[in-house]
């Protein structure tokens, strides 16, 4: 373990510009050999932009996540489409940009990248001690209300949920492991902590640890890796720090996967050969935790799997040998310009007089003693051609390695004048990232789904989540621990985080479009699907209209279920609203609703007919009041057509909840502040 940390350190250091920094065995350091000044040690970091563009070429596409419905209803679907809502909202509460870009830094140059998805109770927005009905909370584990001296309700913070991002040199797996990181027998995180913070969170048995590890100096990243890669028995190394006012030690938290004797896992944390607490795996109690994958609090981001070890393969590592060589040739070049700018004289012994030295003057005296000889330059061998056509070979060997060609960085090949053509070669170097990126999604799919069980788990309050929707318009909801999916589980589509070149994308649509396969001006459906291709900005204004009917459609669907018939409105777009309530009579809870109420199915062909007559004589009928259609605002069933049982009049004014309003309207359409949806689920 130790060469492979040693390995991803180099690999670090390199990346950071420190070309000529080795590893010293005897110093336990990065040591820098010592030149003369004029030698040339010339720096071209050539692995920093390779890196950079393979960040932007895997975090382009910012895959989002989708939570599975609990079930085929629609209130599992609008459940979900909160779910989602939420781990957006966590995605810019845990700064997720500059996540992302930590975790893929990581994984490129140690092959792995960890996030520990954790219940932190100093993060997440100040909350007012009050629930949904107003009433003041109390105190955990005690019946005192949560008000201040003049009885009015404190705010405070209840927690959240942390993604922490965690260096591969603080996990430890069980060196015969070769599997997924969910099967390893246990995970271990080994960390530096002072004796201060271990006294604070194991007052019992934190106060016998003294701790002699000394990080205060300005060494302390180097002397933690040393002390972790040297896997010291007792935990404490002592450095000679011992004027320090700060005492140091290495913490110890085992993650111990469920047996037969403990089916709910173990948390192990220890210090100094000491078991400060043992308990069980806490995120086993969340609702829908599975045992076998979710005792660990961790999310394995991975880069190159390699069989028959657990650690994958870093990138950085394979370019190390090829930037090492560019520098030298560089580096060799250089000493050489400089040697024919200023050369070396040949002066005989005695032919000047001591001291005296021959400078670069222009005009500049020579005077010596012909007797002993006269001074002349001594010209430097020219340099064999064979050194720059190794340094074109040394590029050639960094663009086949990492897989950038010129397309890559925007270079068309000599002779490739089609601009399909250099999109195909950029998208063949792009589609060597395709299995990195299919293990991202799927590492992403787990950090959701982890993100999910900590707020079932923990939020027991709802709290008010409030993010941005379309058109930059607020979007304000009220979300708890029970309003997780059953499911708990998280898709990310697959092929998503594959980057996509936008010309390509508008050359592949412009010829679905020329084929039949799209029909924009005919299909509004289609409009929508091309702007989401095509990632227009304009395009999400232009769809919230599409998004109201969407919604309005999908509330109608909920009234008929309830045996009312919503009156069909000349200003809708009937296409969104045929498309919506075709796919819900498709879905298994309309069957279920037909078997139990057979006028259901001819309510929704009633209300499918009104939607297919044309516009303008739907406007027409309204504003003269013909017989067989209701006015705006009221409920009744096309062509005459009668309504179900349950309410005689179909009107929804008679109903409980707003006026004018089925219940059902009234509750999807409550106030955020109340704790309603809001229409929040699309």
């Amino acid at each position: 373990m130790q060469m492979l940390h040693r390995r991803w350190l180099t690999n670090k250091v390199l990346r950071m510009g420190n070309q000529y920094h080795t590893w010293s065995v005897a110093a336990s350091r990065f040591t820098q050999q010592k030149v003369p000044s004029y030698r040339e040690r010339h720096t071209s970091n050539v692995i920093d932009p390779v890196v950079r563009t393979w960040t932007a070429q895997l975090l382009r596409s910012n895959p989002e996540m989708d939570v599975m419905p609990g079930g085929t209803d629609s209130k599992a679907r609008r459940k979900s489409r909160l779910n989602k809502k939420l781990l957006q909202w966590h995605q810019i509460e845990c700064q997720w940009a500059y996540t992302q870009q930590l975790v893929a830094n990581w994984m490129w140059e140690t092959g792995s990248g960890f996030i520990n998805v954790a219940h932190d109770p100093s993060v997440g927005p100040l909350q007012e001690a009050v629930d949904l009905q107003g009433n003041i909370l109390k105190w955990e584990g005690t019946d005192e209300p949560m008000i201040d001296e003049l009885g009015n309700p404190l705010t405070y913070q209840p927690g959240g949920v942390d993604w922490e991002v965690v260096p591969p040199f603080q996990i430890l797996i069980d060196p015969q492991y070769l599997g997924h990181i969910d099967g390893s027998p246990y995970i271990t995180r080994r960390t530096v902590k002072t004796v201060d913070w271990v006294r604070q969170n194991f007052p019992e048995k934190g106060k016998y640890i003294q701790g002699n590890l000394d990080l205060s100096d300005d060494l302390w990243l180097e002397r933690q890796f040393t002390a972790i890669s040297q896997g010291s028995s007792s935990g404490s190394l002592d450095y000679g720090g011992s004027d320090s006012t700060t005492r140091w030690v290495i913490y110890y938290e085992t993650w111990v996967r469920p047996t037969a004797e403990y089916p709910r896992g173990r948390l192990i944390c220890s210090a100094e050969n000491m078991i400060l607490r043992m308990t069980d795996s806490p995120y086993l109690e969340a609702r829908g935790a599975r045992p076998d994958r979710d005792w660990h609090p961790f999310v394995h981001f991975c880069c190159i799997p390699i069989g028959g070890r657990f650690w994958p393969q870093d990138i950085v590592g394979n370019l190390t040998g090829i930037q090492r060589a560019i520098n030298l040739i560089v580096s060799i070049c250089l000493e050489h310009v400089k040697l024919l700018g200023k050369p070396k004289w040949m002066i005989p012994e005695g032919s000047m007089a001591k001291g005296r030295k021959i400078t670069s003057e222009p005009g500049e005296q020579i005077r010596y003693n012909a007797a002993y000889g006269e001074p002349h330059v001594s010209i430097p061998t020219p340099l064999s051609g064979d050194i720059f056509k190794l340094l074109e070979v040394m590029f050639q060997h960094l663009d086949f390695v990492s897989a950038q060609h010129g397309p890559s960085r925007g270079q068309a090949p000599q002779g490739v004048k089609s601009g399909v053509g250099v999109n195909l070669l950029q998208e063949q170097d792009e589609m060597d990232l395709s299995p990195i990126s299919s293990l991202w999604e799927d590492s992403l799919a787990k950090l959701g789904r982890k993100t999910l069980l900590r707020v079932s788990q923990f939020w027991d309050a709802p709290r008010l989540i409030q993010i941005a929707g379309p058109n930059n318009e607020l979007d304000a909801f009220r979300f708890s621990g029970a309003d997780v999916s059953s499911s708990s589980d998280v898709v990310v589509r697959a092929g998503s985080a594959l980057p996509k070149s936008r010309i390509a994308t508008m050359a592949r649509i412009k010829d679905l479009v020329n084929i039949g396969y799209y029909q924009p001006a005919l299909v509004p459906a289609h409009r929508r699907e091309i702007a989401i291709q095509l990632e227009l900005g304009s395009a999400e204004e232009r769809m919230e209209g599409d998004r109201i009917d969407q919604r309005r459609a999908q509330m109608e669907n909920e009234w008929m279920a309830m045996g009312l018939n919503p009156a069909v409105e000349w200003y809708q777009n009937h296409d969104i609203h045929l498309e919506e309530h075709v796919l819900w009579m498709k879905s298994d809870e309309f069957q279920r609703l037909v078997a139990q109420k057979p006028d259901l199915y001819a309510l929704m062909n009633f209300h499918i007919v009104a939607h297919t007559q044309p516009a303008q004589q739907m406007a027409m009928q309204q504003m003269q009041g013909l017989p067989g259609q209701m006015m705006p605002g009221q409920m009744g069933g096309p062509m005459g057509s009668a309504p179900m049982d349950g309410n005689p009049s179909g009107n929804l004014s008679g109903l409980p909840g707003m006026p004018g309003l089925s219940q059902a309207q009234s509750n999807s359409e409550q106030n955020p502040q109340t704790g309603g949806s809001n229409d929040s689920g699309q």
